[in-house]
């Protein structure tokens, strides 16, 4: 399919006469893997592996990439973001698929994002604000940003399941583990008597030691592949 996707990217690129209209369809399909607006953005499009159902989404590339009308509509300070995400992660909430929620949220954070100078470290802080609390401890699912405590796994892989709340412990691995490295995941996983929690750590907190300016895009889909059932891995 990897060979169709690049024809028709190709064909685009080529027929500049030809104008696209980005469709719901795949304007949906684009945020749901990651992609947004800004740099590489049309190599990253146009390389997604499509269903036939999404055959035409990347002769879209050019059009979704270059649309500068989200300029204006970009979060002015740290504050309004983390408002944004917090209303979007509460909406995904919904959505009994955690895996799928969490992976969601990271690809709405990516696009929050988008266009800072330090975009890595702008969205692990919203994201912990977010999902975690104010910080790892006291405050953990407290603050004015922390959008709740919600229970369940489906969607996880079995062995990471348990009717806590297991988006907040990924996202606390990645977290951990991009901010305090391997020092820091193994001694949260010396103190964590969960067997699936420390199974868990072992998925999410490579995640984090890698997260970077240059890969933070990819993070949605990443956890997805981690931690993901087949049910979250689309």
């Amino acid at each position: 399919m990897r060979w169709f996707c690049w024809l028709v990217a190709l064909y685009s690129a080529l027929s500049p006469a030809t104008a696209y209209a980005v469709s719901e369809e795949c304007l949906e399909f684009f945020k749901r893997e990651g992609v947004h607006p800004g740099p590489q953005c049309e190599l990253r499009c146009a390389t997604l592996e499509t269903t036939m159902a999404m055959f035409s989404c990347p002769a879209q590339c050019h059009e979704y990439c270059s649309d500068d009308s989200s300029e204006s509509d970009r979060p002015k300070s740290d504050d309004e973001r983390r408002k944004r995400l917090k209303e979007f992660a509460q909406k995904e909430f919904k959505n009994e698929n955690r895996c799928d929620a969490l992976a969601n949220i990271i690809n709405k954070a990516v696009e929050l994002v988008t266009g800072l100078e330090h975009p890595a470290h702008a969205m692990r802080e919203d994201l912990k604000f977010v999902l975690i609390g104010e910080n790892l401890t006291s405050r953990r699912g407290q603050g004015e940003y922390f959008a709740g405590d919600v229970k369940g796994a489906n969607g996880f892989r079995r062995e990471l399941r348990d009717s806590h709340n297991q988006m907040q412990h990924a996202m606390a691995g990645i977290y951990i583990g991009n901010r305090y490295g391997r020092v820091g995941c193994g001694y949260v996983m010396w103190r964590e008597q969960e067997p699936q929690d420390d199974l868990l750590y072992e998925k999410t907190c490579p995640l984090g030691y890698s997260l970077s300016n240059e890969n933070y895009e990819d993070l949605g889909g990443q956890l997805r592949d981690k931690i993901g059932d087949a049910s979250c891995r689309h």
